[in-house]
């Protein structure tokens, strides 16, 4: 699940045509479907954190390898079976937002008000409960905002890590945040104006709900209509939440695998090289694959599912396979046209992520410009003045962290990261979904 310029995730689009068409066949005969979809998933993220937690509690240094087979086995079924409630999310979001596009265009356009399409979308696609990126941010505020008066923040800083620094570690070799990272981040936070910028945050929030419910009366939406809204709503504060839980899970038995790694003699991003059949096999028979083999894994992978069979990939034969770009759009011009999730308007220097480690070079007031962004992004979010992507829509981890945080944003252009360079100076016009480039 690692996201960044190595890693490409694609979906056979006959295959999600054909999930989207069977959840049109399924709400049809009763829309509480995508209820039972959503508290399934819920159950599934309380049993695997239920179980990472055991994890992480157990004293596994004392088990024999029979033990940490047990132990290994029973996490490892759980991190697979979620990958439903990782996947299945994409078409749902999908359905329900044109669903809820063509609702809204319907009512809104009979009522004489189509030119408030887009404001109707933000706010009727927002989550139905705040994330735990948005408490993060709000809570880190608060401390520096202490900071800023004098007043000690040592066991304030102790409790933001004990509650969040697990946050970056969303794939397997992100690093939980240290007292050193929030520093950093202290630091431009206290530039940046935090009284005013958490009041922002927290008005923000306010004015959502008062939209919302100003909005449900203008446009006198009915309980179908309002159930669908609900719905979207659901599925949107799904999307995120499922990631946390993963990695709060990921970050929870992170010790337990490097334990295992020891005794294999590899180390964690070694071990993650491995399948879970391998590092079973490895507790119950003490054998692993050769280092040589590890380290072509480790070059590249491709994971594919071709007519209906999985297929893995290593090394030069996966290298030729991430070079497949099938909706791949043409670069041309300059013109950079997306989809708003925030409103506003920046006007600074560019600069795009392609990697993890690149999101230092961002500072304050610039365009982070990039294909999708993840939680590892946020350091570098709160510090720009706008956020461009070259993908997602108005759901996306980029546009709804964006509304948290007030920043303009602007998704789902497309070609962004090639029309853009680092330097480019460009006005980013978020009311209308327009990046143009000016003369430095």
């Amino acid at each position: 699940m690692k996201k960044d310029a190595d890693y490409n995730e694609f979906t056979d689009q006959k295959e999600e045509a054909a999930s989207i068409s069977l959840l049109k066949e399924k709400t049809a005969e009763d829309f509480d479907f995508l209820q039972i979809l959503a508290k399934k998933s819920y159950d599934k993220s309380e049993k695997m954190l239920s179980v990472a937690k055991k994890v992480s509690a157990t004293n596994f240094k004392d088990l024999s390898n029979t033990e940490l087979k047990i132990l290994f086995n029973e996490i490892a079924l759980e991190f697979l079976e979620y990958q439903a409630v990782i996947f299945f999310v994409f078409p749902v979001e999908k359905f329900l937002e044109q669903l809820l596009k063509e609702e809204i265009t319907k009512i809104a356009k009979a009522k004489g008000k189509g030119e408030k399409l887009n404001d109707f979308f933000l706010i009727f696609s927002m989550p139905k409960q705040e994330l735990v990126v948005a408490q993060e941010e709000k809570n880190l505020l608060e401390i520096v905002i202490a900071k800023k008066h004098g007043k000690e923040i040592k066991q304030m800083l102790t409790k933001h890590l004990k509650n969040f620094s697990w946050i970056p570690t969303d794939d397997p070799t992100g690093k939980p945040w240290a007292e050193a990272d929030l520093a950093e981040r202290i630091n431009v936070l206290l530039e940046m104006g935090p009284e005013e910028k958490l009041k922002k945050m927290l008005d923000g929030a306010k004015e959502r709900e008062q939209l919302f419910n100003h909005f449900v009366q203008e446009l006198e939406l009915d309980n179908r209509t309002l159930d669908l809204v609900r719905m979207a709503r659901e599925f949107v504060f799904l999307r995120n939440y499922r990631i946390e839980s993963w990695t709060q899970a990921m970050f929870l038995i992170r010790g337990f695998l490097e334990f295992v790694a020891s005794k294999a003699g590899l180390s964690l991003n070694e071990l993650y090289a491995l399948n879970y059949k391998e590092i079973s096999n490895f507790l119950e028979k003490g054998k692993i694959p050769s280092k040589k083999e590890i380290e072509t894994r480790l070059k590249a992978y491709a994971y594919i599912k071709l007519d209906e069979e999985f297929q893995v990939f290593f090394g030069k034969e996966a290298e030729k396979l991430g070079h497949f770009h099938p909706e791949e759009q043409k670069v041309s011009g300059d013109e950079i046209k997306g989809s708003t999730a925030n409103k506003g308007k920046a006007i600074g220097i560019v600069k795009i992520i392609k990697e993890l480690s690149e999101i230092s070079k961002v500072e304050k007031g610039d365009i982070l410009v990039a294909s999708m962004t993840v939680p590892q992004y946020i350091p570098a979010m709160e510090k720009a003045a706008a956020l461009v992507t070259d993908e997602g829509g108005i759901t996306c981890h980029a546009a709804i962290v964006s509304r948290e945080l007030d920043v303009p944003c602007i998704v789902g252009t497309g070609n962004a990261t090639k029309l853009l360079k680092d330097g480019d100076r460009v006005e980013v016009d978020a009311n209308k979904g327009t990046v143009k480039k000016l003369k430095k």
